[in-house]
């Protein structure tokens, strides 16, 4: 399972998954890191002591880098996003980034804030300590996780896209604030669907005149659909 497959999975759920003090945001943590990267959570304390503890913890140190944070740093999709006492409780908050936000908020999704599900949640960076990055990043990915949305239209079948005459864009992100590459003059793309008047393709990125690989996002330039 990757990071798409768990959030489309698990997103909308509640589960206690230690069976210990009912259902807590660790409990998403120790789920994501058994069912993403295969490993067997222990007690490692509170959601604070993910970030604090990590010099102390063989399995975290072993899989993830510790980044702190800083003015400029922005937590990448994929990344588990660590609260401190700043929060104003004792325990801090661990939560899952999706990779959207800037300097001044991101986003990630969490259980047992404002809500027993699993859920999308907008936060500032007050008691943020910083992240633990999978140094798998494979497990990650760079595909765009769709939510279930109302003005949203699917195709049976990709459609053809066909960029116009200048750059266009693509957007990790239905709100198109997350940049992660460009589709030049005249490329071609699957179009598989439209969220809220954004097309979503998937299309070639190339390396010496040879593809290289496939990325996908949004882009808001409709090309022919």
């Amino acid at each position: 399972m990757n990071y798409n497959e768990f959030i489309n999975t698990y997103n909308g759920k509640s589960f206690d998954y230690d069976g210990v003090s009912g259902v807590q945001c660790v409990d998403l943590i120790k789920m994501y890191l058994n069912k993403v990267f295969g490993l067997t959570p222990e007690a490692w304390g509170n959601a604070k002591d993910y970030y604090e503890n990590y010099n102390n913890n063989s399995v975290l140190k072993a899989n993830f880098d510790r980044i702190a944070n800083t003015p400029s740093f922005v937590p990448q999709k994929g990344d588990i996003a660590v609260f401190g006492t700043g929060l104003g409780n004792k325990y801090g908050h661990i939560c899952i980034a999706t990779g959207e936000g800037d300097t001044h908020n991101f986003y990630s999704y969490d259980l047992n804030w404002n809500g027993k599900t699993v859920h999308k949640v907008n936060h500032t960076y007050k008691g943020f300590l910083g992240v633990l990055r999978p140094k798998d990043q494979s497990k990650i990915g760079t595909e765009t996780v769709v939510e279930n949305n109302s003005n949203k239209e699917e195709f049976d079948m990709a459609k053809k896209w066909t960029n116009g005459s200048t750059n266009e864009d693509v957007y990790a992100d239905v709100n198109l604030t997350k940049k992660i590459g460009t589709i030049y003059p005249r490329g071609e793309a699957d179009c598989y669907g439209i969220v809220d008047g954004k097309y979503l393709v998937c299309y070639n990125v190339y390396s010496g005149g040879s593809v290289a690989n496939r990325k996908t996002g949004f882009v808001k330039y409709n090309g022919g659909i």
